[in-house]
């Protein structure tokens, strides 16, 4: 009687199994089927001649063509085969459109970005590209397209959200550029901060808590830090247990970047040192490519979503950025009238808000409308929490005529000078220019529009009504900085004050801590025969002067620690020390300590506030050298007493522990909580010590770090090295997934230029 039953139990879990099996079969052909064909021959609309992709070891094209235009559709070919769903994002993200393929949760973002008003800049801005420019885009563009055509399904990503990719139009290459951008803008972030300061504590504190100069600086023109303000008296009288933790450790979104001439190195030529820190994610930011049409060759990293060669070297001359953090937005306070809320005042007398209707689409839900208020300065985004009325952001990169891709055409830069051109001309966010041709000659000078202020400096948010106060155009000419050939034969910017004070605040008044650069600084000073490998050397330094000068007040402040950590302590960072991590997590500590009356007095007045600021370690520093009673909080009787309380309990371990990779796909977070571990070790990097930190040359966090590494001469690409973090393709499928990977946690050089072919796809046109 019963074995009926067992037969039909038995027929339904093999019935069962075979569904699932088909299932995870049919999913594994589908996510096959997504991977990109890379040998062969593929007939595409788009191009004149015929195009060569060879592909080496590690993925990196070689793209060989009979015009750029040819080159560029190439390119595009290749990143719609390989990052696709990265190059969308960045577009949705610009365009306040990411709700439409993740959600709801993407929502406050999407309302941030429709507010800001991008795709308007982004189709103003392509209909005034030059001819040239505009054919790459289009080139490129209808690359994309056809490399995403050619996969046999949509990329795996598209699978997991149940979304169909859409095409790539040439606007999209715009937003790209705009995210980035937006990315890298430092202004607004650090005015709010001063005003959050400004709405609860006297002048004085806020300009101590907000340093425009420090005790590390090293300014690029070599002049002398000015004399540093006293220090103010503290807030003692509030006690640290009852206040809020409001402060968030601000890293600049980066990097290193150095040039030496020709007479510092073997080979005569002058040489390019590059390692861009960015946010670090799977995959990378950078798509490695070399691209060769004509006689011309061109080398190095390039932005999926948008054609040409952002870094790299064309053979006469070899460019790299780091940030400026420079001052390129500024909120404006906009005066209402008390009896009509939608009117305000203008230097012509009262205008009314104009109202600007956006729909964004929701996956899995209706549209949400958003409303946003536009003024003749730009949209309002917030309210100002300390004047109580509304403000908008005006950047740089918002204002008609105010954006470009002149770094198209650093593909043809002959020598320093005419690269420092170029790159002065770019519209783009606010770099230093590093740049060092192959006759030895060097150059520095920094990229965007920056805004002319007249009546303010920008430090604040301030009305604009009564029209003393606006910004006048953009500085240009003998205004903008530049340095050629300079004396000591070399050029370093690390984020930090370039240049004396004076000509730096046309740039902005804050930056990031100058012990990176002044650690680059002494390691090249007076050298000559510099190779290659001698620079790569200097990027991969991981001591910390600023580290260095807090072990010593450890070691001066609470006596026991003085056997834990050697007197001659050098800062270094590297992943075996288990003194690193000691020192770090009590300056972190004390910090903290230091902070938490202030950030409960500007609570009281702006309960949103959070504390950001870059050269937060050096009034930290300055408070450890003179240690005035005043800045002890009320719970501690003496400076000893507040440092012992703030040395780390506990084991700690190695700093390699405790700094290990976090380098996660965009999705895996997303992932439930129970597949969570099994998705991370399908489409995360590994969980790598790494050595370095937030002060070091080698710039390194578990997050956060070198998107790149590069070390060129023009014209010697051959020994160049190079390595980035993750691998070419965004496919977790791919061999070209993670290879090169273990080169970039290990600082072990690899070649720049594309290595023996492994594959061939030849692209010709359609008759």
């Amino acid at each position: 009687m019963h074995r009926p039953i067992l037969r039909v139990a038995l027929t339904c879990l093999v019935l069962l199994a075979m569904v699932v099996l088909g299932l995870v079969l049919g999913l594994r052909t589908l996510l096959v089927a997504s991977l990109p064909d890379l040998d062969g021959r593929v007939r595409v609309a788009g191009i004149a001649s015929r195009v060569t992709v060879e592909r080496d070891a590690l993925g990196v094209p070689r793209i060989r063509a009979e015009s750029v235009e040819d080159a560029c559709f190439a390119q595009g070919f290749v990143h719609g085969q390989d990052r696709f769903f990265q190059m969308d994002t960045m577009r949705r993200l610009s365009s306040g459109r990411l709700s439409e393929i993740v959600g709801s949760g993407a929502l406050s973002t999407d309302k941030s970005m429709r507010t800001l008003g991008m795709s308007e800049v982004a189709e103003e801005a392509l209909e005034r590209l030059p001819e040239r420019h505009r054919a790459m885009i289009a080139s490129y563009t209808e690359g994309v397209n056809a490399g995403l055509q050619s996969l046999g399904a949509r990329p795996p990503e598209y699978w997991a959200l149940r979304v169909k990719p859409e095409p790539w139009r040439e606007r999209d290459c715009m937003l790209v550029a705009l995210s980035m951008a937006w990315g890298l803008e430092m202004g607004h972030r650090m005015e709010a901060t001063r005003a959050g300061l400004g709405a609860a504590l006297p002048a004085e504190m806020v300009g101590f808590l907000t340093p425009e100069f420090g005790l590390f600086d090293a300014p690029i023109d070599g002049t002398a830090t000015p004399e540093l303000a006293p220090i103010p008296d503290g807030l003692r009288a509030v006690s640290p247990s009852s206040a809020r933790d409001a402060s968030e450790r601000a890293v600049p979104e980066g990097s290193n970047g150095f040039v030496v001439s020709g007479a510092m190195t073997r080979s005569g030529g002058a040489m390019l040192a590059s390692d861009m820190h960015l946010g670090l994610d799977v995959p990378n930011t950078w798509y490695r490519v070399q691209m060769e049409w004509g006689d011309k060759r061109v080398v190095g990293v390039s932005l999926p979503g948008v054609p040409s060669v952002a870094v790299g070297s064309n053979g006469d001359v070899a460019w790299g950025f780091t940030n400026t953090t420079g001052d390129h937005a500024d909120y404006i306070l906009i005066e209402t009238d008390p009896d009509d809320p939608m009117r305000y005042r203008t230097p012509d007398g009262w205008e009314r808000f104009s109202i600007r209707e956006e729909w964004i689409g929701v996956k899995g839900a209706e549209p949400v409308q958003h409303l946003v208020r536009e003024t003749t300065w730009g949209a309002v985004v917030d309210d100002d929490a300390a004047a109580g009325v509304p403000r908008v952001l005006k950047w740089m990169m918002l204002e008609p005529g105010w954006f470009n891709l002149n770094l198209f055409d650093m593909i043809d830069a002959k020598d320093a000078r005419e690269g420092a051109d170029i790159a002065a001309s770019w519209y783009g966010p606010s770099q230093n220019a590093m740049i060092a041709d192959r006759n030895g000659g060097i150059a520095w000078t920094v990229t965007g529009a920056v805004p002319r202020r007249v009546g303010f400096d920008g430090r604040l948010p301030v009305s604009w009504a009564d029209g003393a106060r606006m910004w006048d155009g953009v500085i240009e000419g003998d205004e903008r900085p530049r340095i050629v050939d300079p004396a000591g034969g070399y050029l370093v910017t690390a984020n930090n004050r370039t240049l004396e004070p004076v000509k730096a605040r046309v740039l902005g008044t804050h930056w990031a801590n100058g012990s990176r650069a002044g650690r680059i600084m002494q390691l090249l000073g007076g050298r000559t025969g510099l190779t290659e490998r001698d620079l790569l050397a200097v990027q991969l330094d991981t001591r910390s002067a600023v580290h260095a000068e807090y072990a010593r007040h450890l070691r001066d402040l609470v006596p026991p620690m003085r056997d834990e950590i050697p007197e001659d302590w050098d800062g270094e960072a590297s992943v075996d020390s288990e003194v690193f991590p000691v020192v770090d997590r009590w300056a972190g500590n004390l910090r903290d300590a230091l902070l938490r009356p202030v950030m409960d007095a500007c609570g009281r007045a702006d309960p949103g506030f959070r504390y950001s600021w870059f050269m937060d370690d050096d009034w930290v520093v300055r408070l450890l050298r003179e240690r005035p009673a005043s800045w002890v909080p009320s719970a501690y009787d003496s400076w000893g007493a507040l440092a012992a309380a703030c040395v780390p309990k506990g084991d700690l371990g190695s700093w390699g522990e405790r700094n290990r990779a976090s380098i996660r796909h965009r999705l895996s977070p997303y992932a439930p909580e129970w597949a969570r571990e099994w998705v991370g070790a399908w489409l995360d990097m590994a969980r790598d010590p790494l050595p370095g930190s937030g002060l070091t040359v080698r710039v390194q966090t578990s997050r956060f770090g070198a998107s790149e590494r590069l070390v060129v001469t023009p014209g010697r690409e051959n020994e160049a090295v190079f390595h980035m973090p993750g691998g070419q393709s965004g496919h977790f499928l791919s061999g070209y997934y993670r290879a090169g990977h273990e080169a970039w946690v290990e600082g072990e050089p690899t070649g720049l230029l594309a290595g023996e072919p492994e594959h061939t796809m030849v692209l010709e046109p359609r008759d």
